[in-house]
């Protein structure tokens, strides 16, 4: 039987043969494997790549525009006097001015960009090493909160997004901000910037900052203080020096941030530099030693005040905005006046308004205590175009109601925010200059005429003199001087006191509705009136019979300086300048009238005192202004006795009137042709009245007790 054999050295060499072929096959299975897994991981990032796009594109959906942080942002309007003294600044939620950067010195620009983004001109908008820096810094310190945005970013997260930490929220701002490096320039971006950024105590950009914080303009502030402003939009709320609600950790922790920004322009001191030069400039901008001082630097901060001048005139302003067509032909709407940076300049003038106001102190603080009142308010305008010149609404806008635990609108004597020339009040004897002018005109009487002051009896109505007393005839020039009310009712009886009403409604009175719902009484103080449009009536007298509108806004300014309303004088003839003359004649302190004169000059003037002294009023006027005082209680209580317009205003008004007196022009009264003396008497040519008017014998009683010859 044949056996075939292998070889032992064959057979070792085909185990060795398998071996090597199994240990190859592996090696290709796992080279085969990893590509498999390559291709199957890079399909896998690739997906992870589209769905990362398609994330991005459906987030871009919802991104705003580049345009958005550029849009118009509220600015605060001003108001100022005529003379451009600011009364008030008035805003929304963002107390802001405009920021121009080629005003803006180049260590205000270089404060904020070593501070907050060094790299600025440098980057696209994003700056990658400070988000890794960031990152690391994040890991390092287990805090979800890091800097690392740009001065771009920050924009566009303070204007077009909203403060929510967030992935999404991040890619938004990076997307949008890599845009906007696109269309606009990095001087526009930076603008931008230092207008809105915040500045803590509802204060935004720096220009208002330097005038909250320092009261100066932006050009004038030291490194110092330029630091402060670069210190403080890290946390507002925080770091604002005389805002924040514990002052003193507050300094210490802006102390702080203010050295950081400090050191932070000394690291960058060279790019500062380098870059100044780069616009001309041959000398360093910063120094060392700039810094060393600056450092050291005692801070002295503004008070925390939102100044307010003439508060009631203030507000009675921003009424009027919103109610007459200075907008174009529209009035403006209370957002438009908060947010479009309007420059209103007023007729005030702060001057005259100073005067007015130290008046009133003086009105409540001796008469008001002589008498018992508590509150007194003064106006003056101009009666040659109706700007108003003072307006003092109350004693003080910012007192305390009294007496103490007093209910407004009931029981209070004094309430400091009440704006007394704008509400109705009792007029007393005031409106007997417009009665006599009324008979003047219709040839009822001359200023030498007779008239009676004697015990009448209208219907029900039984009227009397202040004191009780009757004066029996006297001319119409001493009956209307003295004040005497019976000739006046009997005159307003006679020309009907519709008829009264209706002519004055001209002179610009709104308060009389229905003129034939009043009596004779009206003669004397039956209605009421707002003393601004009472001044604006007795302007009429002292112009010589124009009326002119009260006016308060000498012109308006938009945000770029363009004008957009202009007060032109607009005067209407509406009553006849012959028998104004007559009236303002009898009136003249020079001539012997209620007025008073002061170096020889025309100042005519009309006491008024209430039933039962509620109130009393002194009005003086001359061609140049009208001045008008008031001297009351709020709740209508009655003054003492012997409180009269004569006795408690017209001492303080005369006074304001003498004490402007180089600012105001001695124009006297001027005879107009058709006015001539008859027989040594003041008459109206053509027009013919009785020498003496007698009592209708219906308004006749048989007392004759108490007539004095």
């Amino acid at each position: 039987m044949y056996t075939s054999r292998i070889p032992i050295k064959r057979l070792r060499k085909s185990k060795r043969f398998y071996k090597r072929r199994s240990i190859n096959q592996l090696r290709e299975n796992i080279v085969s494997g990893v590509r498999i897994s390559m291709v199957f991981f890079l399909g896998f990032i690739v997906l992870v790549f589209l769905e990362f796009l398609n994330y991005l594109q459906t987030i871009a959906v919802d991104l705003p525009t580049p345009e958005k942080p550029f849009g118009k942002k509220s600015i605060a309007s001003e108001i100022y006097d005529r003379n451009g003294k600011l009364l008030y600044r008035v805003f929304d939620d963002e107390d802001r001015d405009p920021v121009n950067l080629e005003e803006i010195p180049p260590l205000v620009e270089w404060a904020f960009l070593a501070a907050e983004d060094a790299n600025f001109y440098n980057h696209q908008g994003v700056d990658l090493g400070a988000i890794v820096r960031c990152g690391i810094r994040i890991i390092e310190s287990n805090s979800n909160v890091c800097g690392g945005s740009t001065i771009t970013q920050q924009l566009i997260k303070k204007t077009a997004l909203t403060d929510e930490i967030s992935i999404e929220r991040k890619l938004k701002e990076i997307i949008l901000a890599l845009k906007i490096e696109q269309e606009r320039s990095k001087e526009e971006i930076l603008e931008m910037y230092l207008t809105i950024v915040p500045e803590g105590s509802n204060i935004y950009g720096i220009t208002r900052a330097a005038k909250f914080y320092f009261g100066k303009e932006i050009s004038e502030l030291s490194l110092a203080e330029i630091s402060v402003l670069a210190a403080i939009p890290q946390n507002p709320s925080r770091l604002s020096p005389t805002k924040s609600l514990t002052p003193t950790s507050s300094r210490a922790l802006l102390e702080n941030r203010r050295n950081y920004v400090l050191d932070q322009m000394l690291k960058h001191i060279d790019q500062i530099n380098e870059s100044a030069k780069e616009n001309e400039t041959d000398e360093d901008i910063l120094t060392i030693e700039m810094i060393t001082e600056a450092r050291d630097a005692e801070i002295a901060y503004r008070d925390p005040i939102f100044p307010i001048n003439s508060p009631h005139f203030v507000f009675y302003v921003q009424e009027l905005l919103q109610q007459r067509p200075y907008n174009q032909g529209q009035p403006f709407d209370l957002a438009e006046i908060e947010t479009a940076g309007l420059r209103i300049y007023t007729t005030l003038d702060l001057d005259f308004q100073r005067v007015a106001e130290e008046e009133v102190r003086r009105a409540v603080d001796v008469y008001g205590k002589r008498y018992g009142a508590e509150n007194a308010s003064m106006l003056a305008l101009n009666p040659n175009n109706g700007e108003v010149l003072a307006y003092v609404g109350s004693y003080n806008y910012f007192g305390k109601p009294s007496p103490e635990g007093c209910i407004s609108g009931r029981n209070c004597k004094f309430e400091p925010q009440v704006n007394i020339p704008n509400t109705l009040q009792a007029y007393g004897s005031t409106l007997k200059p417009y009665i006599y002018y009324n008979a003047f005109i219709r040839g009822m009487i001359d200023a030498d005429s007779l008239m009676s002051d004697v015990p009448i009896q209208i219907n029900n109505y039984r009227p009397k003199n202040y004191e009780g007393k009757f004066y029996g005839q006297k001319s119409a020039r001493w009956m209307l001087i003295n004040s005497r009310n019976i000739p006046a009712i009997l005159l307003t009886q006679q020309m009907g006191p519709a008829n009264l009403l209706r002519e004055i409604k001209n002179w610009g009175y709104t308060t009389f509705p229905d003129p034939n719902a009043y009596g004779p009484a009206i003669a004397v103080g039956g209605g009421d009136i707002k003393l601004i449009e009472h001044a604006q009536g007795y302007a009429v007298l002292a112009s010589g019979g124009m009326f002119n509108q009260v006016e308060v806004i000498s012109r308006i300014e938009d945000s770029s300086g363009r004008i957009i309303y202009e007060h032109k004088a607009n005067p209407t003839r509406v009553a006849d300048e012959r028998a104004v003359y007559l009236v303002n004649d009898i009136l003249n302190g020079r001539e012997g009238g209620v007025g008073y004169s002061f170096d020889g000059r025309d100042i005519a003037g009309k006491t008024g005192t209430s039933e039962r002294q509620t109130e009393t009023l002194f009005i003086a006027y001359t061609p140049e202004i009208v001045a008008l005082g008031w001297l009351g209680n709020n709740s209508n209580v009655g003054m003492r006795y012997g409180a009269t317009g004569f006795t408690s205003v017209r001492p303080w008004v005369s006074s304001f009137v003498e004490r402007l007196g180089d600012k105001i022009p001695p124009t006297p009264f001027s005879m107009p042709s058709g006015v001539y003396y008859s027989s040594g008497h003041l008459a109206i040519k053509g027009i013919d009245a009785p020498a003496s008017i007698g009592v209708p014998s219906q308004y006749r009683v048989s007392e004759i007790l108490g007539v004095i010859d």
